[in-house]
């Protein structure tokens, strides 16, 4: 009597021919999505796999297509440090921006050449000792540059095989036109992801003395009562839609907006949404207390 069962190898021969139909599909039915051409294809195989795994490797069949220029910062809102900053502007700058690395430039004729790249770690020592001069171009690390037109894919395997965390872009003119960071590439695979997850529990956090790194999408009578602000509830629901009416539309990630004696700066935006926002409250004084809003 012969067994019914498939050995091994017809089992691997079935697998092989089921992607072979499946990217076959892929290219001849234009009109089914990604997620669906995936699970197509998942249940023609009869694999199980939930929705958190299908994300994840829609994520990153995505880095195949996305290029640096899709994800990067745009050079004109980099942090960068000069490397003749002052002791005074450098803390401030790290307090502000809660970045752990910088690129660092030199200014020649106006124009900036990057050098390198701080990371906060190796300031340590330097500001452990006092002084107010530090020589930046002393302790800053090897820079990764890259096209901008470089796969997500690719430039993902360029930076952990050499163990960079950031790279800047340049264009076909050679001049720096942003920066993209290893977590924003993973971010891209895992970011829906981790959304859907979120149990809001770092929604606000304190990140400094009397600084917050708020998400823009909380309620704002929820802003006011947890990080004691007093922010117009009756016509904004969120706090995104408060600094939206403050801003007039105008958004852009490290614009800063002055609210009485709180500081607003947009850290994260996406097209006209405000994701995430750095609250700064002024230290108490007897004056406080004129709510009028300065940009």
């Amino acid at each position: 009597m012969e067994s019914d069962s498939q050995s091994p190898n017809e089992t691997e021969i079935d697998r092989s021919n089921g992607i072979k139909n499946f990217l076959a599909r892929l290219f001849a039915r234009e009109e089914e999505t990604l997620r669906e051409q995936l699970q197509r294809f998942f249940d023609d195989q009869e694999l199980r796999i939930n929705n958190d795994q299908l994300q994840m490797i829609e994520g990153v069949l995505s880095l195949v297509d996305k290029r640096a220029e899709n994800i990067k910062v745009p050079s004109p809102r980099m942090v960068s440090l000069p490397v003749t900053i002052n002791r005074a502007d450098l803390e401030n700058i790290l307090r502000k921006s809660g970045h752990t690395r910088f690129p660092v430039y030199t200014d020649k004729d106006g124009l900036r050449d990057y050098v390198g790249i701080l990371h906060v770690k190796d300031l340590l020592p330097f500001l452990m000792k006092g002084g107010k001069k530090i020589v930046l171009k002393d302790i800053v690390r090897k820079l990764l540059v890259v096209p901008e037109n470089q796969t997500l894919l690719s430039l993902m395997r360029t930076m952990r095989q050499k163990k960079f965390h950031m790279a800047l872009t340049v264009n076909e003119h050679g001049d720096v036109s942003g920066l993209v960071t290893l977590e924003d590439i993973l971010e891209e695979i895992v970011g829906d992801i981790l959304d859907e997850h979120d149990n809001r529990s770092n929604d606000i956090k304190e990140i400094g003395l009397r600084i917050y790194r708020v998400d823009a999408m909380l309620p704002l009578n929820e802003v006011n009562q947890r990080i004691a602000l007093n922010l117009p509830e009756e016509k904004f629901n969120t706090l995104a839609g408060f600094l939206l009416h403050q801003l007039k539309g105008d958004v852009a990630e490290n614009r800063e907006i002055r609210y009485g004696s709180v500081n607003f700066r947009l850290e994260k935006v996406s097209g006209q949404q405000i994701k995430n926002v750095i609250v700064e409250l002024d230290v108490p004084s007897a004056n406080a207390g004129n709510n009028t809003a300065t940009s």
